[in-house]
């Protein structure tokens, strides 16, 4: 008896769960898309902008940023 009701809700469950893994793959994709266009975009606007890729924002020390300041002050 329960063999014949697993087999009655069986398909239904399993196509039920390759369509949930073929939304998921889906939003996976998509998201992944996104992401690759968002980078690009990035790209083209740091190269029009003329900011060098490897200008990043750096957290200094104290002694560091005394340094900095004082050959910012010699030019």
């Amino acid at each position: 008896l329960v063999m014949n009701i697993f087999k009655k809700y069986q398909d239904a469950a399993l196509k039920k769960v390759e369509e949930e893994k073929a939304e998921r793959e889906e939003r996976e994709r998509k998201h992944r898309e996104k992401i690759e266009k968002k980078r690009k975009e990035e790209a083209e606007a740091f190269a029009s902008s003329g900011i060098e890729e490897d200008a990043k924002i750096v957290e200094l020390t104290d002694e560091q940023a005394a340094q900095l300041q004082k050959e910012i002050d010699t030019k």
